[in-house]
């Protein structure tokens, strides 16, 4: 793969939706919305997610004083435990948010990248091309795969071999 390869688009995907106080009062402005309308479980971490503040059920208009607890809770199979008046949250079941995910693929890539053969074969190339086009498709942060999506269609990737270095 050749730095040019690397290089950004001019073409830019359209920006994704975010809330806003006023098209989302209950929500803290920022969140990316997925394409149902719903903040975005993938493309939001669990920094924005702790933003939000919940109502216990039964209670009038009292808030939860604990974002985590509330994370934890909708990101659905992490496990809360309370110390005291400390609520410490296991995510070690939980997918990765965007930040997590984000440095996972990038790390994946590079690594990719760095162990591709100087001269590809055929072979080699056309499966390189399926990987690199199945990101657009198969990424769970749409925001990220139609960016990549748009840049590798602007730059197409150059799967001949890698450069030494």
């Amino acid at each position: 793969m050749t730095a040019e390869s690397s290089s950004t688009s001019s073409a830019s995907p359209a920006q994704p939706l975010r809330t806003t106080k006023e098209t989302h009062p209950n929500l803290p402005p920022g969140l990316i919305l997925g394409e149902d309308g719903k903040p975005c479980k993938v493309c939001n971490s669990w920094q924005d997610w702790a933003k939000i503040k919940v109502v216990k059920k039964g209670a009038s208009s009292s808030t939860s004083k604990d974002p985590m607890a509330m994370m934890a809770a909708m990101a659905g199979g992490a496990a809360i435990k309370k110390k005291e008046d400390k609520v410490e949250v296991d995510r070690s079941e939980c997918p990765p948010d965007t930040g997590e995910l984000g440095r996972a693929t990038w790390t994946f890539l590079h690594t990719t990248a760095a162990y591709y053969p100087l001269k590809a074969n055929t072979e080699q190339q056309n499966r390189m091309r399926a990987l690199l086009g199945s990101l657009p498709t198969l990424y769970p942060c749409t925001p990220c795969a139609d960016d990549f999506g748009a840049d590798t269609k602007a730059n197409p990737p150059d799967v001949l071999g890698s450069t030494p270095g």
